[in-house]
């Protein structure tokens, strides 16, 4: 039996969930900051996560073309350069990525520039020939870089396993596979940062060979311990062979299986394999057992958790593929299979002794999907193998189509009857044969496995009353559980000691309920101003959306509709319930805004279904939430917003009447009013709420950073400078109010001003692409093309869009005088796959100079996507007017634009001059004679005084327009160059006083 102390091991799942998280937002291509995802330095295991975040944290940077260096962590994470050990550590991370990158640096150079040494060598000498990649290597040879071979651990159909010394790196002991198939994986390995998953050094390519390099843990598995029970022996381990196996599809012949694996490996491994002797297992001679495998399947189970999450399945779990490592930790390898280069082989790989029935379908029906609870299903097997020293079902052998029938047949009634009731509980609800009774997720399967170990009732599998579970109560409660002397005075001290437990366990759970609502409050504070621009950059709208998510599971929800019910909001006193419900209905309000915008921009139609579809259930549990008995009017406007952008306007136009009806508690929802409009695209609705909050002195950081939004969308850029400005004085270490005050100076022309605001942004957060591409957007307007080339890299390396950086490269190329660099971007550009709504118009505006059609269809994609998209509505509307000729076409899109809040000057006067061309006198003359106000600018001037020119038919009209285009001249002189050609101008054209206003505009134009 294997000693107790070597299996008590666990995943350590609160470093592995900051790890997580942080390798989850990096993966999905953005660039996170690492101090976002690291407890609080006066966390215990703060120094740990800092060193391992660190080096995630190079490898990503590395992986995205940015060579970043230890000492970029310098000024941020000065914790780490306190710790010679850790530094060393992250070091060593630097060192190998360089190498990988094709780089020979030399070890002393880091004791020069960080005071360490690190243990590797420079250029090791090989002591034996290097291989060139003809057949599988030799022992004692060399794989290029350095890797010497020490002996073979193990071999397999396909492909050979090798102790090697890896001599650049203090000959460390490294596992080396070299296989025949160029599988994936590394790849898959690669998306997989977990505990108890053997992580991958390196990959290379020899030939036709795929080397994958592993760190050496130890030769042992989990096999080798069934082994050496089943041979009665003490749990003495010995080495065996990792073999996997995928099933052949077609062949002319037909191979023999047993179900340890191929007829090929079976034969390799021979000599290793003794075949049990039939035998029933005694409930007494495995009871110890029990406890033994517990920790395994916990660490087991949390591994494919792990890897599920990020849509890997292992397909293969089988004792050959479980690792024990030298101090009895158990680790997940072998993901070849999940990482097969064929869907259908994919889908039917595995070791046929271990498959669950829907992988044994699998093998001849390609209908048949295994998915994550097959490999629950042969975790179930493996554990029950390793407590019982058998399966649950008798062992076939024989020709596939023969065994395949008898094996399903098997699997529908497993015997499982284990000492414990508990664990035969769990281990039946792994095998049951329909993957809807199963556990769900390994998840479910790790949690009752943690229970079990604790002593706790089980949460997912149905667990009999029966002695253990008595016991487990004893466990638990040691002191009310004890024995004592009969008597009354043994009566009142039990009695005593309940009582003392019951008040110390009512306050324990009092003060958690309290703290669970204290952080429901944050989060809706948190949530909130993330949310500040829903139409803004996508990362702070994804951060909002998972961290409310996260905060709403610790009550249930959003799935549990009786959340109310749960310990930690019934336990609070009625004016907190009432304020947590209040907190808990904005949470998930907020969670449906990020939600429904998420599943706006989504590009894929299932992934935006599905957003658009939470996005309601999220809606409707706010409504449920909120401690109100009439329906709150602002849950029915989202959703009916949400229900027009999901194209459900049917039901969306149903709600009309329920709004009307329904009201709002103004005091508890006025906030979160003005928030909705704005997300909304009400801006001016938006914005008189906030100001009139701000008046009363009730405005914080997050109310001043959304009227600023409000007034950017709004076209009032100085206003929202202003409104950015205090927000920044209340919240000085906030680097957003820096951003938006550079957007609204932009827009405002103020470039100078603008682009030192965005330096300083990106001198605080540099990983942020939106940022990068705005920055050098406003080295264009300030005509410094070299300047604006060199921010694209950043931009284009932290995965900006890649439509709007060609049309920006090709205009600093532009400004470079480099024609046929910018033509080749102009290509570029054309040629590229949009992924958002600005993608798509900047792409449509492009082809609008020679492909209408084409431009028009860029447009309607944009539409889509967000069907109040300012930008893509005016480029549709020239497309239709300027080059399609359907002037009234265009005119429908430009009644959209003109009715919403976002329609600038330019637009209503544009809107303008085609209604006059169509006629539409009254309408004509309203929009254009509202686009004249004092700060009007000349280009919307210009278009007004066009629609009033097209309909002047008196001198009196003729004269306002003669006047308004005197005004386009005083504000650029350039303008006269078209007036005297503008048919849209004929009526004006031949007055005296136009004649003169052009000899004027040539005196101020130099002559021309």
């Amino acid at each position: 039996m294997i000693a107790r102390s070597a299996l008590a091991v666990a995943p350590d799942l609160e470093l592995d969930g900051w790890l997580e998280r942080f390798e989850d937002e990096a993966a999905s291509g953005h660039a996170p900051n690492p101090a976002d995802f690291l407890p609080d330095p006066s966390h215990p295991k703060y120094g740990s996560a800092l060193r391992e975040m660190l080096r995630l944290d190079l490898e990503f940077a590395w992986s995205r073309g940015e060579e970043r260096q230890v000492e970029d962590y310098a000024t941020r994470f000065p914790q780490l350069f306190k710790d010679p050990n850790a530094l060393a550590e992250v070091a060593v991370e630097e060192y190998r990525l360089r190498r990988a990158a094709g780089e020979d640096p030399d070890p002393a150079e880091y004791q020069r520039r960080l005071g360490v040494e690190l243990p590797v060598k420079k250029k090791p000498a090989p002591d034996g020939p290097t291989w060139d990649g003809e057949g599988f290597p030799r022992v004692g040879g060399i794989i290029a870089p350095g890797y010497r071979l020490l002996s073979e651990l193990g071999r397999g159909a396909f492909g050979r396993v090798y102790l090697a010394e890896q001599a650049d790196l203090a000959n460390r002991k490294v596992a080396v596979k070299v296989s025949s198939r160029l599988i994936g994986e590394a790849q898959t390995l690669a998306k997989l940062q977990h505990t108890h998953i053997v992580p991958i050094y390196g990959v290379h390519r020899v030939g036709k060979y795929q080397v994958l390099v592993m760190p050496y843990l130890g030769a042992a598995t989990l096999a080798d311990v069934i082994a050496a029970r089943r041979d009665g022996q003490s749990g003495r381990l010995t080495e065996r062979s990792v073999r996997t196996v995928v099933a052949p599809r077609s062949s002319s012949a037909t191979p023999k299986w047993d179900e340890e694996g191929s007829k090929e490996s079976r034969d390799s491994a021979a000599a290793l394999k003794k075949p049990p002797a039939p035998q029933i297992v005694r409930q007494d001679q495995n009871a110890q057992t029990d406890c033994d495998a517990l920790p395994i399947g916990v660490a087991i189970a949390d591994a494919l958790a792990h890897a599920h999450g990020r849509g890997i399945l292992h397909r293969d779990v089988k004792p050959a593929n479980i690792l024990l490592t030298d101090d009895g930790a158990p680790m997940l390898l072998d993901f070849n299979l999940a990482a097969d280069e064929t869907e259908r082989a994919a889908s039917a790989g595995g070791t046929p002794r271990y498959m669950s029935p829907e992988q044994i379908e699998a093998m001849t029906n390609s209908i048949v999907k295994p998915d994550a609870r097959s490999d629950v299903y042969s975790l179930g097997l493996v554990l029950h193998e390793l407590i019982a020293a058998e399966l649950p079902f008798p062992e076939r052998s024989g020709p596939w189509e023969s065994i395949a029938p008898a094996m399903l047949t098997n699997r529908q009634q497993p015997q499982v009857r284990l000492a414990s009731p508990a664990i035969t509980a769990i281990l039946r609800k792994c095998l049951e044969p329909n993957p809807a009774n199963r556990y769900q997720s390994a998840a479910d399967l790790r949690d009752d496995l943690v229970r079990q170990r604790n002593n706790q009732t089980l949460k997912v599998a149905h667990e009999p009353l029966s002695r253990e579970r008595f016991r487990k109560w004893r466990r638990r409660h040691p002191r009310l559980s004890s024995a004592t002397t009969v008597g009354t005075a043994a009566l009142v001290l039990v009695t005593a000691v309940a009582l003392t437990a019951y008040w110390q366990w009512n306050r324990v759970r009092d003060i958690q309920a309290r703290e669970a609502h204290a952080t429901m409050a944050r989060t809706r504070d948190q949530v909130h101003r993330l949310e500040i621009d829903l139409r803004g950059p996508v990362e702070p709208i994804r951060e909002a959306h998972d961290k409310a998510l996260v905060a709403l599971a610790s009550y249930g929800l959003p799935a549990d509709e009786n959340w109310n019910a749960n310990t930690n909001a019934r336990r609070l006193p009625a004016p907190d319930a009432e304020a947590l419900r209040r907190d808990v209905a904005f949470v998930l309000f907020c969670a449906a805004e990020s939600a429904g915008e998420l599943g706006a921009r989504a590009t894929d139609a299932g992934r935006r279904t599905q957003l658009f579809d939470e996005a309601l259930f999220l809606n409707a549990r706010a409504g449920e939430a909120y401690p109100s008995e009439q329906p709150i009017r602002l849950f029915l406007q989202q959703r009916q917003v949400l229900l027009d952008r999901a194209g459900r306007t049917e039901e969306a136009k149903a709600l009309t009447k329920r709004i009307e009806s329904a009201t709002n508690p103004s005091a508890a929802t006025e906030f979160l009013q003005a928030h909705f409009d704005q997300a909304a695209g009400r801006y001016r609705e938006a914005a008189t709420a906030l100001e009139q909050i701000v008046s009363r002195g009730r405005a914080n950081y997050t109310a001043w950073m959304e009227l600023g939004v409000a007034r950017l969308r709004l076209h009032k850029y100085e206003p929202a400078a202003e409104a950015f400005l205090a927000a920044a004085a209340l919240e000085p270490e906030e680097p957003r109010p820096l951003y938006y005050r550079g957007l609204a100076l932009l827009s405002a022309g103020r470039f100078d001003r603008a682009v030192e605001l965005l330096d300083r942004y990106l001198d605080r957060q540099p990983n942020e692409a939106e940022a990068w591409l705005n920055r050098a957007l406003v080295r264009i307007r300030l005509k410094d093309g070299k300047a604006a080339l060199d921010n694209l890299p950043a931009a284009e390396r932290l995965g900006g869009a890649t439509t709007r950086l060609y049309a920006l490269r090709e205009m600093a190329f532009r400004l470079t005088g480099q024609a046929q660099e910018a033509a080749e971007q102009h290509r570029l550009m054309l040629s590229s796959t949009p992924a958002s709504v600005d993608d798509w118009t900047i792409r449509g505006e492009e082809r609008l100079i020679s492909d209408a059609a084409g431009a028009l269809k860029d447009f309607d994609e944009a539409l889509a996507i967000d069907p109040e998209a300012p930008a893509a509505l005016r480029g549709k509307a020239s497309a239709l007017s300027e080059k399609l000729n359907r002037p009234a076409d265009a005119a429908t899109v430009l009644d959209r634009l003109v009715a919403g809040e976002a329609a600038t000057a330019e637009d209503r006067a544009g809107y303008a001059v085609l209604l006059a061309r169509l006629g539409r006198k009254d309408e004509a003359r309203k929009q254009a004679r509202a686009c004249l106000a004092p700060e009007t600018r000349p280009l919307a001037l210009y278009q007004a005084a066009s629609a009033l020119a097209v309909l002047a038919a008196t001198a009196h009209e003729r004269a306002e327009v003669i006047a308004i285009l005197r005004r386009v001249i005083q504000g650029d002189a350039a303008w006269a160059k078209d007036m005297a050609g503008d048919s849209d101008l004929k009526s004006v054209q031949s007055e005296s006083d136009f004649k003169a206003l052009l000899e004027g505009a040539k005196v101020l134009n130099g002559g021309k």
